[in-house]
């Protein structure tokens, strides 16, 4: 019976920041379709999934280092939201100015509508996961804000 409890307690909490990161991404004016709203359950399992990677790289040779590192994933999970949504805007303003980005496109309009709109951009949030997989800056940025 206790482990029912504390498996149920752990899905509440679990939806509780999936909800929180969602409602901070709308927030900031960053809509997401249906599709993209499945993508925000399994945010906060990506986020989890960089630190470890992150954590076991460092593990060898500073094992502080690499626990602060996993601990972070927790305690600066606001921080690190807020890291994705900046990305993410810088991202919309390079895709309004220049009509695409590399993480954002602009959606197909009919040929007598002229003005485009920040509101049209889809955001394709694979991309940016997979950015943050194949650009060290991220690692780069996490390892700065360590405070030894």
């Amino acid at each position: 019976m206790v482990f029912v409890y504390v498996i149920s307690m752990f899905i509440v909490l679990y939806f509780g920041v999936v909800w929180a990161s969602y409602l901070k991404f709308k927030y900031n004016g960053i809509g997401l379709n249906f599709k993209y709203k499945f993508y925000m359950l399994l945010f906060p399992l990506f986020i989890l999934y960089m630190h470890i990677r992150l954590s076991l790289k460092f593990f060898k040779k500073d094992k502080k280092k690499s626990m602060v590192i996993l601990i972070y994933a927790f305690t600066k999970y606001p921080i690190l939201i807020g890291n994705f949504i900046e990305i993410t805007k810088e991202s919309m303003a390079e895709c309004d100015v220049y009509g695409n980005s590399r993480l954002l496109t602009l959606k197909k309009k009919e040929i007598h509508e002229k003005e485009r709109n920040i509101r049209d951009v889809l955001f394709n949030i694979k991309d940016i996961f997979k950015h943050f997989k194949a650009n060290s800056a991220y690692e780069r940025e996490v390892l700065s804000g360590l405070q030894f």
